[in-house]
């Protein structure tokens, strides 16, 4: 099994590296991604990686202790494509990234999330991006039938060319709990730029599963000539959970059946199809 959507509590996820590591040993899951946040307005910075060097030091440091358990570690990091949220990735940074695994880009081409609009730049600027790092760059839970409705099949060719990936994303739940005075206020504190969102302004418990339009995970959406592209174009794909807690580790027996459907494991990145 695999897993390279992860968060630890080096970004906002409740969970050490140590940790998710021994919880995926448990698990069974033999590769997974540490994929922390990189910086973004919708959080205060303890909850975003801001020294990248430093990041990738600790989580490597754990790659012994990751193999005696089983595991492999691949590192990455999730970036705010957002134009609302996202903060412009100086150059030489970019170029330092490469020093990780694989970057994940989240909300690319998307006007808005069921929470709230968001205005994510397009995959032509992160095309640019492709031309200053040489690992993998993947589109995080991103709803592909709904963006590319009309251009897919550019889109994919597009994708196959500059080494970009897509991750197929079945999130985590969230919450199940009533946002009690005193959690909304930590939750502000943390999401300092998201005080707008009615999501935290209602008596009702968050309880919802994340990467979710209507009541399909969004590569549930794609319509069987978007899957047949991506097997005749040999798009690569990724399997995530965007896990933060650490009870969704692993589980992604929707996004499996369709990896099955379509005999798609040879496109699984990192050549990881076997590990599924």
């Amino acid at each position: 099994m695999i897993d390279l959507h992860i968060h630890s509590n080096l970004s906002d996820g409740s969970l050490s590296p140590k940790e998710i590591i021994e919880k995926c040993a448990e698990k069974a899951i033999t590769v997974i991604g540490i994929t922390d946040h990189w910086k973004t307005r919708r959080y205060d910075e303890k909850q975003y990686v801001t020294d990248i060097k430093k990041h990738m030091e600790m989580c490597t440091s754990l790659h012994d202790f990751a193999l005696d358990c089983g595991i492999t570690v691949k590192i990455g990091l999730e970036i705010d494509f957002s134009k609302k949220y996202g903060i412009d990735i100086p150059i030489n940074i970019i170029k330092e990234m490469n020093m990780f695994d694989y970057l994940l880009f989240e909300y690319v081409d998307t006007e808005s999330e069921s929470w709230g609009s968001i205005h994510g730049k397009s995959i032509y600027d992160l095309v640019n991006i492709t031309k200053n790092v040489s690992i993998p760059i993947g589109l995080a839970h991103n709803d592909f039938q709904k963006n590319y409705t009309e251009d897919y099949q550019e889109i994919i060719a597009l994708m196959c060319d500059n080494n970009i990936f897509l991750e197929l994303c079945e999130g985590e739940p969230m919450g199940g709990k009533k946002v009690n005075p005193s959690t909304l206020k930590n939750l502000l504190s943390a999401k300092r730029n998201m005080s707008d969102l009615p999501i935290y302004h209602q008596d009702d418990p968050i309880n919802r599963n994340k990467h979710i339009r209507g009541d399909k995970y969004y590569f549930e959406w794609f319509t069987e000539d978007m899957w047949e592209n991506i097997k005749q174009k040999q798009l690569k794909i990724s399997i995530g959970t965007d896990s933060h807690n650490g009870t969704h580790l692993g589980n992604y027996t929707n996004a499996l059946s369709y990896i099955k459907k379509y005999d798609l494991y040879d496109q699984i990145v990192f050549d990881l199809g076997i590990c599924i």
